[in-house]
C-alpha cells in the first residue's frame, strides 16, 4: 500500500470507506464508488450521475459492432451498395436497409419470391417467404434501382443474428442475395 500511495500522491487506499479508493482534492472528497453507485452512499449527485451514465453509454457504443452486410455471389442482379441506417443500430432502433442494385439489360421480371432466413445463435428459424412484387415494383426491367425497407432492431436478445435475403423469379433463377451478420 505504501508503494501505491507513493506512485499516486493525493490518493489514500483503504481509508474511510473500507477498501475503496478515496481521492482527496482541495474542493471535495470523492470516492470511486460514489461515481457509479451514488445511492449506496445515501446521496445522489444528479449531474455527476447523469454524466457517468452518458459516458458509459458512449463507451459501450464504441464496442458495439456494426453488422456485416455482404452480397452473395452468382446472382443475376448486381448489388452496387447496401447500407444500414443507423450504421450501428442499438436495441429498439428503427433500422432502414437501403440497397442499390442493377438489373441487367435484356431481363424483365414479372414476379417471384422473396425469402428471409434468420439464424439466431446458430439455430435456424422458420424462413419467411413473400411475393417479390410486394417489395419491389413489378414488372422490373433493366436499370439501376434503390430499395429501402425498415424494421425494428431486436431488443432483449444477445448473441449473433444472421439474416439471408434471397430473391428468385418465377422460373427459380436467383435474382439477388444478401447476407447480414450482426452481434446483438
Amino acid at each position: 500500500m505504501a508503494a501505491a500511495a507513493a506512485l499516486c500522491p493525493g490518493v489514500n487506499i483503504g481509508s474511510e470507506k473500507g477498501t475503496s479508493i478515496v481521492f482527496h482534492t482541495p474542493r471535495r472528497k470523492t470516492s470511486i464508488s460514489s461515481l457509479y453507485m451514488p445511492y449506496r452512499l445515501g446521496k445522489i449527485d444528479t449531474k455527476r450521475y447523469i454524466r457517468y451514465r452518458i459516458a458509459m453509454y458512449l463507451l459501450l457504443s464504441l464496442f458495439a459492432a456494426a453488422p456485416v452486410l455482404k452480397p452473395c455471389t452468382n446472382t443475376l442482379f448486381t448489388v452496387n451498395s447496401v447500407n444500414l441506417d443507423p450504421h450501428v443500430p442499438l436495441p429498439g432502433d428503427k433500422v432502414a436497409l437501403i440497397m442499390d442494385y442493377t438489373v441487367p439489360v435484356g431481363y424483365v421480371t414479372t414476379g417471384g419470391t422473396a425469402k428471409y432466413q434468420l439464424t439466431y445463435n446458430f439455430l435456424p428459424l422458420t424462413p419467411t417467404t413473400e411475393p417479390l412484387c410486394q417489395n419491389i415494383p413489378c414488372p422490373l426491367g433493366p436499370g439501376t434501382y434503390k430499395n429501402s425497407s425498415t424494421v425494428d432492431w431486436p431488443t432483449g436478445l444477445t448473441g449473433t443474428l444472421k439474416t439471408v435475403i434471397t430473391w428468385t423469379d418465377v422460373a427459380g433463377v436467383k435474382l439477388l442475395c444478401l447476407t447480414i451478420d450482426a452481434k446483438l
